[in-house]
């Protein structure tokens, strides 16, 4: 379920996550789902949102850089001074 691998990406060493500890073990357990409620939902819910935050960020696939061969032709260049008057 997206809950249970939402809250199995939490930081089980940081404080505040260790506090919850029990709502996680709720969370990820079968028999919690098999009786779940609306009013269960939206306590788990209360209890866990402030700790979402210290989710483990998955990694992503790093994408090669493009690499573009420009050639210049005809190209005038000058040199900018800037003025010390104001």
């Amino acid at each position: 379920m997206v809950v249970q691998s939402e809250v199995a990406l939490l930081m089980k060493n940081q404080n505040p996550v260790k506090e919850k500890a029990a709502s996680i073990k709720a969370v990820q357990s079968k028999e919690f789902w098999s009786a779940v409620t609306v009013a269960k939902l939206e306590d788990i819910r209360g209890d866990l949102r402030d700790i979402m935050k210290y989710q483990q960020q998955t990694q992503t696939a790093r994408l090669n850089p493009q690499l573009f061969d420009i050639k210049e032709e005809n190209v005038t260049v000058t040199n900018y001074t800037p003025s010390s008057k104001g």
